[in-house]
């Protein structure tokens, strides 16, 4: 499952990173050809802009935006590739910015070949940044599945030593298939002895194992 996940954030981060590599490649002393499509979507972008807040938009030299697409989309996917959450930022980022100038389907009528050009890979933006949203969640939500794991352990481990009045305690719980220690220290359950045995698995020594538990050194 691992190499799965880690095959697919490769494939899904490769669309940046290739795109990234190719703008840097053509940069050059004027920016390329990515300035010179940026530079009328970009004024049209402004103007529109501008008549809806009502204020004057400073003028932004279109080489620096087209080396701060490359930096979002090159470091953006490159840190995506080993699961980071701000490498999926840096590209929502780049996707919400570039996107709305880039693929401008808005400013075509829809009899016209390009407002279905340009429709579809907006779209196509919209999915890449739909997929992001949902890692970056599930990236959020998996701390706190974990969380909810953990918790009914030390409850069980606390209520066992509470019923057999006992202060210090490691409580074993054998399964049918998992045997769960936690160790109680006055009532309170140590986050950081609470383990988990595959009640199959004959390598597992628990008697090493609890003596580790028990160290003294740990209980502190």
């Amino acid at each position: 499952m691992g190499f799965f996940s880690f095959l697919g954030r490769v494939l899904f981060a490769s669309l940046f990173i290739l795109s990234a590599w190719q703008m840097f490649n053509e940069f050059g002393e004027n920016g390329g050809p990515a300035v010179t499509e940026l530079i009328p979507k970009l004024a049209i972008f402004k103007k529109h802009l501008s008549s809806l807040l009502g204020v004057a938009i400073p003028d932004i030299d279109p080489s620096h935006l087209v080396a701060g697409m490359i930096v979002l989309k090159g470091l953006g996917g490159f840190l995506f590739v080993f699961g980071n959450p701000f490498g999926a930022y840096l590209l929502l980022i780049y996707l919400a910015f570039s996107s709305p100038i880039l693929y401008d389907f808005y400013n075509y009528e829809q009899n016209e070949s390009k407002y279905i050009i340009l429709l579809n890979e907006f779209l196509q933006s919209v999915a890449l940044f739909g997929a992001l949203l949902f890692f970056t969640g599930m990236k959020n939500l998996i701390p706190r599945r974990q969380l909810k794991k953990k918790t009914p352990k030390a409850k069980e481990g606390f209520a066992a030593g509470f019923g057999n009045w006992l202060s210090m305690a490691c409580i074993v719980n054998m399964g049918a298939q998992v045997t769960s220690v936690v160790c109680i220290v006055n009532g309170v359950a140590l986050p950081n002895t609470e383990k988990d045995f595959a009640f199959w698995w004959r390598g597992v020594d628990l008697v090493a194992s609890f003596n580790s538990l028990l160290n003294p050194e740990l209980v502190i």
